[in-house]
């Protein structure tokens, strides 16, 4: 659930919840209207042709019963007058046969029965009614009485009334399941109106839900987090930004504003405090900056990006550098000289000037280390740690040599992960040698070179960081695709977050990874294969 949140924009998720409640109400629309449209034809059926129907054949049981009725009258007492129920029933059966045809005619259920009944009918007419009237008018009417009375005058009366009833039964039990129909479509559309009320009540339940949970919660986590930043000694707590983009992209600017404000508070409590003990400090000031600008800050083909946390004055004992060499690779220079202050500020800038001269000059990493040595090599207590990595940006090939520092780390996309470790001692008056050893990385491959200070902070529980917890901290702070200098400041503030010794010791971290300018290489990383110094 989370992670959908984070994937939407704030503008994506209204338009969401606007789309489901659309698609909601379309659906309960659409149901309700074909069962209406389900009840207003079955209705039509029932009233507009049923019903009449219905009426129709009880007025043709009706004509039928006068016309025999009338005629019997006629045969008995021979008055024209007593003949007029026959000659009404006789029209008026003829016209409702005729509505019967109009309405139902072309169901094929009555269809047959209707023109049973309509032979009857005529058959009737033809060989008892007609012929008995014609008798009695010409005085005949015994001849008559016997004709109406006779057994297939009476046979064919019954055949008239059986067929009429078929007609009235048919139609009239079509009626009563067609009522039966609506009464049971009209309670299936109580059903669904019902239903669809739940429906869009539950989608403005949900959309709610939603408001709350993936807008209005994160909006009040955000908020909760910068109140606790805001307290006093609490600003080393990172922000961790959370719910949808637009909420999360306030929570990252808020972090980036959090994090200026820390180093600034930091640069100002070390400045004091080397003031307070050092006069020069302008020129204090002025090797810090040395130290933190890198030789070359942009080669092509490769994206780095590192941060140096002091421990004591505005001086760290730590530094990096990343050098453009003239075979054109990008040298990555970290270097952890023991101590912290002016004096070691010096001395790490003296090692750094040689160094690059070095690297500059055509010299692999193994030369480099060899001419910073000297400068370890007359004090018993001065020391350093030192690697300097390779990368040709067009191969992705790496040599590297590492004097006595924390083993860089190749971290693959996949999870894996290669040390480039020591090839030979620390810098001190012990002096070398030093080997080269190689490796090659690939496009999505990033290198992370760092200083004790930081993998050996501890938490409160006393744990250290180790190179493990660094390698955590620097995955889950890339969860998001950040571009490396962003990825190296979360990274740093999650560090700290957890650290209750941040201030113990000089703190590094520098990220390398090559970028679309480099061929991007694609091939395996094989084993690293050491090469003697020559």
């Amino acid at each position: 659930m989370a992670g959908l949140r984070e994937r939407f924009s704030l503008r994506g998720l209204l338009f969401l919840m606007a789309a489901l409640w659309l698609a909601c109400v379309l659906v309960a629309a659409a149901t309700v209207g074909f069962r209406t449209a389900q009840v207003s034809a079955e209705t039509d059926r029932v009233v507009a042709v049923y019903d009449p129907a219905a009426e129709d054949v009880a007025t043709l049981t009706l004509a039928i019963s006068d016309m025999q009725r009338g005629l019997s009258s006629f045969v008995l007492t021979g008055s024209e007058d007593s003949l007029r129920p026959y000659i009404d029933g006789e029209r008026r059966s003829a016209l409702a046969l005729s509505s019967l045809d109009r309405l139902v005619g072309a169901d094929p259920e009555i269809s047959p029965l209707l023109r049973n009944a309509e032979a009857a009918r005529r058959r009737w007419i033809g060989r008892v009614a007609q012929p008995a009237i014609r008798s009695v008018r010409a005085d005949r009417s015994g001849e008559a009485e016997r004709r109406i009375t006779s057994v297939p005058a009476t046979t064919t009366y019954d055949r008239l009334v059986v067929t009429t009833d078929r007609v009235d039964n048919t139609i009239n039990g079509i009626r009563s399941a067609g009522f039966a129909e609506l009464q049971d479509l009209s309670r299936r559309l109580s059903n669904v109106v019902v239903f669809s009320m739940m429906v869009l009540l539950g989608a403005l339940a949900a959309a709610g839900y939603l408001l709350f949970r993936w807008v209005l919660k994160p909006l009040n986590e955000l908020r909760r987090q910068i109140r606790t930043v805001a307290q006093r000694g609490e600003h080393h707590k990172p922000i961790t930004p959370t719910g949808p983009t637009e909420l999360a992209a306030v929570g990252r600017d808020a972090e980036e504003m959090r994090r200026q404000l820390v180093l600034e508070i930091d640069e100002a409590r070390t400045a004091r405090e080397s003031l307070e003990g050092d006069r020069a400090g302008a020129v204090v000031a002025a090797i810090r900056r040395e130290l933190s600008t890198p030789t070359d800050p942009t080669i092509p083909g490769v994206a780095v990006h590192g941060e140096v946390s002091s421990a004591e004055g505005v001086l760290a004992g730590d530094w990096w550098d990343c050098v453009a060499m003239p075979s054109g690779e990008a040298a990555l220079i970290i270097t952890d000289i023991a101590g912290h202050g002016p004096e070691a500020g010096v001395a790490a800038m003296r090692v750094k000037h040689m160094i690059a001269q070095t690297l500059v000059s055509g010299g692999g990493p193994e030369v480099a280390i060899a001419a910073a040595a000297p400068f370890f090599s007359d004090e018993l207590n001065r020391f350093a740690t030192l690697a300097i990595i390779c990368v040709d940006p067009t191969t992705g090939a790496i040599r590297w040599a590492n004097a006595g520092h924390h083993p860089a780390l190749l971290l693959g996309p996949d999870g894996a992960q290669q040390e480039l470790g020591p090839t030979g001692p620390l810098l001190s008056w012990l002096g070398g040698p030093w080997r080269v050893q190689t490796t090659r990385m690939t496009a999505d491959d990033v290198l992370l070179a760092f200083s004790d200070g930081l993998v050996e902070s501890h938490d409160a529980a006393r744990a250290e960081l180790g190179a493990v917890g660094l390698v955590r901290l620097y995955r889950t702070a890339g969860q998001d695709g950040a571009a490396p200098a962003e990825l190296v400041r979360r990274t740093l503030a999650q560090a700290r977050a957890r650290a209750v010794d941040w201030e113990r010791d000089d703190v590094t971290l520098v990220a390398l990874s090559l970028t679309e300018g480099a061929d991007r290489p694609q091939i395996p990383t094989p084993r690293p294969t050491p090469a003697p110094v020559t």
